[in-house]
């Protein structure tokens, strides 16, 4: 009995042992990761490809959650790791920048501007436009862009999210504005972008919560995270480039 006894227990350390070892080789684990729905369909996919080829055997849990969630819960220490759009970070947390590029137009790939390798305000005059939500604070930044150029655009829809935008436009309803990040992802799919002559920054922040407990895993999905980062950044410069 007592030998069934040793025997029971050099088992039950040999499995820890194992089991550490398959946490040192990133063979167990799970991460989770919070971002806005935008993200989850265009920065993601490809990052957690890359990690998940690195990292056979990790779990990756992502919630696609819409803002002030998003925040609340980051803040709350939720996640391990959160992506939010502008520069504020939430409570709680640290913030890091992981994407930052101008907003782009895009258009129908039949569309008159596309004559054009720059895009001004005065372009838009008159032309139908795809609208983000009054509410949307990139929306109301492009509005005070074309009031201060005294220029009156026709605004034929207004809808929610940035691949509802896309839909739109590809449908040749209008023309857009709107984050760069989308615009890489729905372009070339009947669907154009050109750059425009005012800068509207669009940020991505890499959050970390301040008070859950951080491993090596977290650290290599960043390294994903912004090999992905810098991947799209070189696709959105080329295809601005071709435009000229």
């Amino acid at each position: 009995m007592l030998l069934e006894e040793v025997e029971h227990s050099y088992i039950g350390l040999e499995r820890i042992n194992s089991v550490a070892q398959s946490i040192r080789r990133f063979e167990h684990g799970q991460l989770s990761v919070a971002c806005l729905p935008m993200l989850s369909q265009t920065l993601l996919p490809k990052a957690c490809k890359h990690f998940q080829q690195r990292h056979v055997g990790i779990g990756l849990s992502i919630a696609a959650q819409e803002s002030p969630l998003l925040e609340e819960s980051l803040s709350a220490q939720r996640y391990d790791l959160g992506l939010t759009e502008g520069e504020h970070v939430p409570r709680g947390t640290q913030g890091e920048l992981l994407f930052c590029a101008d907003m782009v137009c895009i258009l129908p790939e039949s569309h008159p501007l596309l004559s054009r390798s720059l895009l001004v305000m005065e372009d838009f005059r008159g032309v139908d436009f795809i609208n983000f939500s009054g509410l949307d604070i990139y929306r109301q930044t492009v509005d005070e862009h074309f009031r201060r150029a005294g220029v009156d655009r026709h605004t034929v829809v207004e809808t929610t999210n940035a691949t509802s935008v896309c839909a739109m436009v590809r449908q040749q309803l209008g023309v857009a504005i709107i984050n760069p990040l989308t615009a890489v992802e729905e372009s070339g799919r009947g669907l154009a972008i050109r750059p425009i002559n005012v800068s509207i920054p669009y940020r991505v922040m890499l959050i970390r919560p301040d008070y859950r407990p951080s491993s090596i895993f977290v650290d290599a999905f960043c390294s994903s995270l912004k090999d992905e980062a810098l991947c799209l950044t070189d696709t959105l410069d080329k295809r601005l480039e071709s435009a000229n």
